[in-house]
């Protein structure tokens, strides 16, 4: 019995570190001062499974921009790109009181957050990847109306639930989980045998 415990444990050890893997996938943008710019990177995933498609045709802004005032900021490469406006309870607060300031540059995929809705690419599947920036040249934060802070905001329930979190200043990163991959699954699983293995060598011995 003590060996079924013991295994049951490990299980749940492999269990817990893959479900930290799979929580470092919402999606995350970075505000930091650099250079004397303000410079948001993005990156992450997006479940849409849980919102409305409020719009079916449109195109973005010009160039990426922030809006505080309205808890609205977008990433994207410059110029107007085919979107799709999607709509739910996203919730969230407010991390500024800023007016709208356009980006002096932008790359990567489209996304966006604005009153209450996201704006994606028209051509985005739920969970893909998203990487995307954008550069204010000149500017701080407090040029910019943002105030320093972590902000998270949420939408949907249950298995459509997600997450977007907005990083404004200096980020304490948490140490990452190592990817276990291919091989090191394979090894964990060996390791795993091996220890029922040499268990019941021992209750065969006694």
């Amino acid at each position: 019995m003590r060996f079924f415990r013991e295994l049951f444990s490990i299980a749940v050890a492999v269990a817990s570190i893959f479900a930290c893997q799979n929580a470092l996938a919402v999606f995350t943008i970075n505000v930091v001062e650099t250079g004397g710019n303000v410079v948001a990177t993005g990156s992450g995933t997006v479940n849409i499974s849980g919102l409305g498609v409020f719009s079916l045709s449109g195109t973005t802004q010009p160039s990426p921009l922030v809006l505080p005032s309205n808890k609205a900021i977008s990433l994207h490469s410059n110029g107007n790109l085919p979107i799709h406006l999607w709509v739910g309870a996203v919730t969230g607060p407010s991390f500024g009181s800023g007016p709208r300031i356009d980006a002096d540059s932008g790359s990567g995929d489209v996304f966006q957050i604005s009153s209450g809705a996201l704006i994606l690419s028209n051509s985005y599947v739920s969970g893909n990847p998203l990487n995307n920036s954008a550069t204010w040249n000149g500017k701080t934060f407090a040029n910019l109306g943002l105030t320093p802070g972590s902000y998270t905001f949420s939408w949907g329930t249950g298995l459509n639930a997600d997450t977007f979190v907005l990083n404004i200043g200096p980020v304490v990163s948490p140490t990452p989980v190592p990817a276990l991959g291919e091989y090191g699954l394979l090894s964990l699983i060996s390791l795993i045998a091996m220890f029922g293995m040499r268990q019941a060598r021992k209750r065969n011995i006694k």
